[in-house]
C-alpha cells in the first residue's frame, strides 16, 4: 500500500507571547529532533504559513491578536482537512475544548499541562499519521514527501 515518505518534516508553533514561543518550539525540536519547527505569532500569518511550507502538524494558540487560534484552525482545516492541529490555550473550560474539536483539532492541551502531555500527543499524531490508512489517502506532496510502495 502507498505511503507517504517523508522529506520536509515542518512542526509549525503559532503562539502569540515569544517565551511560550519559544519554550514550545525548543521542547519539540529537543524531543523530536528530525523535525524542523516554525514559529509565527498571528493566526493569519500560520494560515499563511501552511499554503506556503509543507507542514506535517500545527501546535496553535487559541488566544491570538486578529484571527483567533479557533478560526485559523477552521480557515487550515477546510484547505487541509487532514492537516492535525493541537490547540494549546490557557482555558481550561469545556466549551473551549468543545469549540476546538468542532473546527477540526486533532486534540486540546491546556498551557497547566503543557509541560507534561504536549510531547507525548504530537508524537502519537505524527506516529499515526505515518502509519494508518487515513494517512496514506492523503496528497503526500501537501507534506512535502512522495508516494511509496513499501
Amino acid at each position: 500500500m502507498p505511503s507517504c515518505k517523508r522529506e520536509q518534516t515542518t512542526i509549525l508553533v503559532v503562539d502569540d507571547h515569544p517565551s511560550v514561543r519559544q519554550l514550545v518550539a525548543s521542547a519539540i525540536s529537543t524531543a523530536l529532533p528530525d523535525y524542523q519547527v516554525k514559529t509565527v505569532e498571528r493566526g493569519e500569518e500560520a494560515v499563511g504559513a501552511v499554503t506556503k511550507t509543507p507542514v506535517v502538524a500545527v501546535v496553535m494558540d487559541i488566544g491570538l491578536p486578529g484571527i483567533s487560534g479557533i478560526e485559523a484552525t477552521r480557515q487550515i482545516k477546510q484547505v487541509f482537512p487532514h492537516l492535525p492541529v493541537i490547540m494549546l490555550s490557557i482555558h481550561e473550560e469545556e466549551q473551549y475544548k468543545a469549540d476546538s474539536m468542532r473546527v477540526g483539532a486533532s486534540a486540546y492541551v491546556t498551557k497547566r499541562t503543557m509541560g507534561r502531555d504536549l510531547i507525548p500527543i504530537l508524537e502519537r499524531i505524527l506516529a499515526a499519521e505515518y502509519t494508518s490508512d487515513y494517512a496514506n489517502s492523503l496528497d503526500c506532496s501537501l507534506l512535502g514527501g512522495e508516494v511509496w510502495s513499501g
